[in-house]
């Protein structure tokens, strides 16, 4: 019975019944698995805002491209701007967690506070505002730890954006059939190839060979002849990112060179012959020539002159080259340049007393025949002089003093002497006697000299012996004599006084004027001084004395200027200075200055720093906010739009960037402006994407959530997955049943 019961119930199943059931069973699993990995429905989620952004910044970009004469800049080349911040500019922070870019080429980065502006100074180095765009968009998760970024570069001819994808489904769709040179990136541009297909770009490796394939590479590309080129065979690693080895070079050669040989003649060098020579298996070239390079035909230079009527004027000049006869061509023969023809030629330099020296120039030969220059006296001129005397006469006894006094350029001749002529007075002891005899007949009673002398009609023939003198002077009797003496202060006046001899006949001494000449004289000054410095001056008149010296003490020959000063005063307004007068202070004999202002310097004007806020908003600063104002003669500051006399910075904490606006954030955060809205104290939520449905739902301490989206999820943050869907569960199962609490 039982195996009539069995054999029923196996006719009751049919083939069309059993492939219903695979089928049913293939669907509910493949609903259980994409039930339960709601990871990779998150990283796809990820991946279309990736991708996203990256393709409505290339559309931005691709237009700034053909729009260059209105965009200043599409960036640097060799420079790749990435998403990620940084307060270094080269991301230096941050390079530890980078691919190593190739030589040449650096990261740029620029601060979080930057990194979403549009106006050029954002993450990318352009200006987006005329194209609507609020904020530069960065990757989801923007992290450098994972490779999580977007990278912008620019070579010039193109530019390429790229950004890594997680998820399996879009590298499929996307990174794969790009057309870039990295299967596990989204790259989008008018040129695939400016990110280099080396290291990693955006955390992913790239793919430079075949897994398993080998190469051979040499350490150079040549080597001397003798010498083997060292070579190394290289294995492609395992993922295809990287050769072995450290050699670089694709090929090496040692197999021919060029070598020359001179053809000479009796003048040197006037050719060569070349040979290609073949590095032999000894070690050696073959052939026989041995120098590297063709050597330089021998050539020499030679100049000619270029003659006028004057002489030579310059020359002309030609190369010429060692020919095979032995002889060099062409026809000049001179070794060196001749120099041109020249001669010196003067004028004379005058002034007011007549020639006072010569000017000077080289004339040189010019090709009319006729020499440079105006002047024509073939020697210098003399200067024009004269010889002058100390005084018009000296005593009996003296010489005349005389100098040479040459013309200056003043119009002046040089020297002190005044006199043009000069004359030594007579020493006959009777000059001046009256020769008055008596025309009467009866006896002369004045003596004089033997001879004749007339007087009126009367002429008399003195009885007296020649040598012998009338009466001159009464005996005994004195008298004051002058001379004047040329000494080195200039002229100088000397006295004597004279006695008349017994006989009446002479007078002593040798000085003849009856009055004294004229002494040189001069205005000497010396300062007079105080406490403060010089007031003032006295002067006083020097006479040239005999012994050549000045009379008196001062030694200044202009009166001395006194003592000035220049002091200042502040001038002051209600709000204090704003400025200052001066004035000139003069030394006084009471040894104080003029004046009344007392400072030594211009006094700065009063300033003051006032804010245009007290309390400005992270992440302005005070110093953004400060001006400094200036006090007026009127009264009041300028600029004076600022009002606030103290401000206080609330500065910037460690916050975490909460990206689904549930207040609960993550990653690994960065000094921010604490708004509590997109900047928050805590990074404890593992599911903080908006772009995810439920996202913001989901933190820590959250409660059962009638959302009606994924099931499978951490809600609550707790470290474990909650219950999968339950018929019961209302918004959460498409039975439309009331829902259950958390199983």
């Amino acid at each position: 019975m039982f195996s009539k019961l069995f054999l029923k119930m196996r006719a009751g199943f049919t083939l069309y019944e059993l492939t219903l059931v695979v089928g049913i069973v293939s669907v509910l699993s493949g609903l259980v698995y994409v039930t339960v990995q709601p990871a990779e429905l998150l990283a796809r989620s990820r991946d279309s805002q990736r991708v996203s952004d990256v393709n409505q910044i290339s559309a931005l970009v691709a237009q700034k491209n053909t729009q260059q004469i209105r965009v200043r800049s599409l960036g640097a080349t060799s420079t790749f701007y990435i998403s990620l911040p940084s307060t270094n500019t080269n991301c230096s922070d941050l390079l530890s967690l980078l691919p190593t870019l190739p030589a040449g080429s650096s990261y740029h980065c620029v601060p979080d506070s930057q990194l979403r502006n549009v106006d050029g100074t954002g993450w990318i180095p352009i200006d987006f505002r005329t194209d609507k765009l609020s904020t530069l968009p960065i990757d989801v998760v923007n992290s450098a730890s994972k490779g999580l970024y977007y990278v912008y570069a620019n070579n010039g001819a193109g530019y390429e954006l790229s950004s890594l994808l997680e998820s399996a489904q879009l590298k499929d769709v996307n990174a794969t059939k790009d057309g870039g040179l990295n299967p596990n990136a989204y790259e989008i541009g008018s040129s695939l190839a400016v990110i280099p297909n080396t290291g990693t770009i955006g955390g992913t490796l790239l793919i430079i060979c075949s897994a398993g394939t080998t190469r051979t590479m040499y350490a150079s590309s040549s080597v001397t002849c003798g010498t083997a080129c060292t070579s190394e065979t290289q294995t492609c690693n395992s993922t295809g990112t990287a050769w072995s080895g450290t050699y670089t070079l694709g090929s090496c050669t040692a197999s021919t060179r060029t070598a020359y040989q001179a053809n000479t003649s009796a003048c040197g060098t006037y050719g060569s012959n070349s040979e290609s020579q073949t590095c032999q298996t000894n070690g050696s070239w073959s052939g026989t020539y041995t120098l590297a390079s063709a050597p330089p035909v021998t050539t020499q230079v030679r100049y000619g002159s270029l003659t006028s009527a004057c002489g030579t004027y310059g020359s002309t000049s030609e190369t010429q080259t060692c020919q095979s006869t032995g002889t060099f061509t062409g026809t000049l023969t001179l070794i060196s340049a001749p120099p041109a023809t020249i001669q010196t030629r003067y004028a004379a330099a005058t002034s007011a007393c007549g020639t006072y020296g010569s000017n000077s120039e080289t004339q040189t030969c010019l090709a009319s025949g006729s020499f440079s220059g105006t002047y024509t006296l073939t020697s210098a001129p003399a200067a024009t002089i004269r010889t002058m005397y100390a005084a018009a006469s000296v005593a009996c006894g003296y010489s005349c003093s005389s100098e040479t006094q040459t013309c200056l350029s003043t119009g002046s001749f040089s020297g002190t002497y005044t006199y043009a002529s000069c004359s030594v007075n007579s020493c006959d002891p009777c000059l001046g006697v009256t020769c008055d005899p008596y025309c009467g007949g009866t006896s002369n009673t004045t003596y004089y000299y033997a001879g004749s002398c007339s007087a009126g009609s009367c002429s008399y023939s003195s009885s007296i012996t020649a040598g012998t003198c009338g009466a001159l002077c009464t005996p005994g009797t004195t008298r004051t004599r002058y001379a004047a003496l040329a000494v080195s202060c200039g002229t100088a006046s000397d006295s004597e006084t004279q006695t008349c001899n017994s006989t009446g006949t002479t007078w002593s001494g040798t000085y003849t004027l009856t009055s004294a000449p004229a002494a040189s004289t001069r205005t000497m000054y010396a300062a007079a001084t105080s406490a403060c410095g010089t007031y003032g001056s006295n002067s006083e008149s020097q006479t040239c004395q005999t012994n050549g010296s000045w009379s008196g003490t001062y030694t200044l020959a202009s009166a001395p200027a006194a003592t000035i000063r220049t002091m200042y005063a502040a001038a002051t307004s209600t709000c204090g200075t704003y400025g200052s007068n001066s004035e000139t202070q003069t030394c006084l004999a009471s040894g104080s200055f003029s004046g009344t202002y007392t400072l030594a310097s211009a006094p700065a004007a009063t300033t003051r720093i006032m804010y245009s806020t007290s309390a400005p908003a992270c992440p302005i600063t005070c110093a953004s906010v400060s001006q400094t104002q200036t006090c007026q003669s009127t009264g009041a500051w300028s600029p004076n739009t600022y009002t606030y006399a103290s401000c206080t910075y609330t500065g910037t904490v460690w916050t975490y960037y909460d990206d689904d606006g549930d207040g609960y954030g993550s990653g690994t955060g960065g000094y921010h402006c604490y708004d509590g809205n997109y900047y928050v104290l805590n990074n404890t939520d593992c599911y903080d994407n908006y772009t995810i449905p439920g996202s913001d739902l989901t933190h820590p301490g959250a409660g059962y959530q009638t959302y009606s989206g994924p099931n499978g999820f951490d809600w609550n943050c707790s470290g474990a997955v909650e219950a999968l869907c339950q018929p019961a569960d209302a918004l959460m199962c498409p039975d439309g049943s009331t829902p259950n609490a958390w199983k």
